[in-house]
């Protein structure tokens, strides 16, 4: 994972706190609910439910690891394009050649399954660190 560089974070929050105003009616960003930025950002609860409901992590099982169902999900629960709901957060379509899909890795791992099987375990791995409280 990379670092956040503060700079650079800071520089884009006000491009982003100086381009609020002139796309709301002069009303400054108060939160992600509200006005333009709701319109702007709403989208995402929806998408991450959707993915949720895609992956189903709550019903991996040990047996499945390296199967290719918890890779198959994975990979569906990235490229989602529906009518009403498109993931953008990530560079998945294949509009720039393979080499620059953000998911590759998981893509090259469907038919190799030493790599199947490193994967669906780190993401059980994952899933299990994250019900762990804080």
């Amino acid at each position: 994972m990379s670092e956040l560089d503060p700079d650079r974070f800071h520089e884009q929050f006000q491009r982003f706190q100086n381009l609020v105003p002139r796309h709301n009616k002069g009303h400054p960003f108060t939160n992600f609910r509200e006005g333009v930025v709701a319109v702007w950002e709403g989208y995402k609860p929806h998408l991450r439910e959707r993915a949720l409901s895609v992956l189903r992590p709550d019903t991996w099982a040990e047996g499945e690891i390296g199967s290719g169902v918890i890779l198959q999900r994975t990979i569906d629960a990235i490229e989602i394009q529906d009518s009403d709901l498109t993931n953008n957060l990530v560079l998945w379509q294949n509009r720039y050649g393979h080499a620059n899909r953000d998911h590759r890795t998981l893509l090259e791992a469907v038919p190799n399954a030493k790599l199947r099987r490193e994967l669906d375990r780190a993401s059980r791995t994952r899933k299990a660190q994250s019900r762990r409280p804080a």
